[in-house]
C-alpha cells in the first residue's frame, strides 16, 4: 500500500520522521507488552524480555501476546524490565524498560498501561481541575492515580537510580502509554522534565487531553521536551475531556492511506461529529496503520 505523508503548518526533515515511525512502531509494542503483563507480572530482578513468558502464568495470554513478545525480541534482544509497578489502590500499572544500543547508549522506556478497568474509568471521570502551580492546572483523575499512593514517586527515584547506575552512557528517555496511560505518561514525563535538564521524548497513542490552557502552554514552552501524539482519525477518546481541556506536543493524525503532521491542535477536528470511532482506539488500529509508515 502507498502511504502518504502530509505535513501540515510546520514540514519536519523526512529523515526524522521516518525515524519517528520507527520507533512509535518500536514504542507502541513496548505499550502493549505492558498492558500483557498488567497485573500478572512478578519482577524481582532485572528480567530480559525475551524470558517473560515464563512469568506469566495465564496461558491464554501468552499466546495472545506471542507476536508482540517475538517483535520485541527482534529490534531490541537485549531489552529488559528494570522496573514493574502494580499498584493495588489506584490500579496503576507501569513498567520501566531499558535496550543496551551499544556500550555507550542505552534507551529507557517508562511505559504506562492504558485504561482496562472500572477504577480506570473512575479516574478518567474525574474530569475537575487540580491546581499544580500558578494557573496551571491538570485532570483531578490523572493526578490522582499518579499520586494517590506514591506512584509517581516510585518510577521517579527507580529512573533516578537507572539513569545514575548508567552515567557514564548517553541516555535516551522515552516516556509513553496508550490511552489513560498516554494522560499519565504526558503528566509523568512534564513533572519530571521540571525537575532535570536531560533531554525527554514523550511519544502517546490515543490519549485524551491532560490540562488547561496555560497547562498547554507551559508544556509546550519547555526546551528538554519532545512530545508527539499520535492519534487515530476518529479516535473518539482523542475529543475528551472538551471544555476547557488543551492537547499538547505535535499531534501526528494516522489514517487508513495516509499520515498528517501538524504542530498545532486543529479545534474544529476535535468534536464527536468528525472524530466518533471507538473502535479507532484500539492498540490494534494504531499498529496496523504505523506498520504503513
Amino acid at each position: 500500500m502507498y502511504y502518504n505523508i502530509q505535513y501540515t503548518m510546520d514540514k519536519n526533515n523526512d529523515e526524522s520522521n521516518k525515524l519517528l515511525f520507527k520507533n512509535s512502531k518500536e514504542i507502541l509494542e513496548y505499550v502493549i507488552f505492558t498492558y500483557s503483563c498488567s497485573k500478572k507480572l512478578n519482577i524481582k530482578d532485572i528480567t530480559k524480555i525475551s524470558d517473560v513468558t515464563k512469568n506469566i502464568t495465564n496461558v491464554k495470554k501468552q499466546t495472545e501476546y506471542k507476536e508482540n513478545f517475538e517483535t520485541i525480541n527482534n529490534f531490541a534482544p537485549n531489552a529488559q524490565i528494570n522496573y514493574f509497578i502494580s499498584d493495588k489502590i489506584t490500579d496503576l500499572q507501569a513498567s520501566i524498560i531499558t535496550n543496551e544500543i551499544n556500550i555507550k547508549t542505552l534507551d529507557i522506556y517508562v511505559v504506562f498501561r492504558g485504561s482496562e478497568s472500572f477504577f480506570d474509568l473512575i479516574y478518567d471521570i474525574q474530569t475537575i481541575k487540580i491546581v499544580l502551580r500558578d494557573n496551571i492546572k491538570v485532570h483531578n483523575g490523572f493526578h490522582k492515580q499518579l499520586f494517590l499512593n506514591g506512584a509517581y514517586q516510585k518510577i521517579h527515584d527507580e529512573l533516578n537510580k537507572i539513569l545514575e547506575t548508567n552515567k557514564n552512557k548517553h541516555c535516551n528517555i522515552h516516556i509513553t502509554g496508550h490511552s489513560l496511560g498516554g494522560s499519565l505518561a504526558i503528566l509523568f514525563g512534564y513533572l519530571y522534565a521540571t525537575e532535570t535538564n536531560k533531554n525527554i521524548t514523550i511519544v502517546t497513542f490515543a490519549s485524551p487531553r491532560v490540562g488547561n490552557i496555560d497547562f498547554q502552554k507551559n508544556f509546550n514552552s519547555m526546551k528538554n521536551i519532545k512530545m508527539y501524539r499520535i492519534e487515530n482519525d476518529k479516535d473518539i477518546i482523542t475529543t475528551m475531556p472538551f471544555f476547557k481541556y488543551y492537547h499538547v506536543g505535535t499531534q501526528v493524525i494516522l489514517y487508513d492511506n495516509k499520515i498528517c503532521v501538524n504542530k498545532t491542535e486543529q479545534i474544529d477536528n476535535y468534536t464527536i461529529f468528525h472524530k466518533n470511532n471507538v473502535g479507532e482506539h484500539r492498540c490494534a488500529v494504531y499498529k496496523k496503520r504505523l506498520s504503513f509508515a
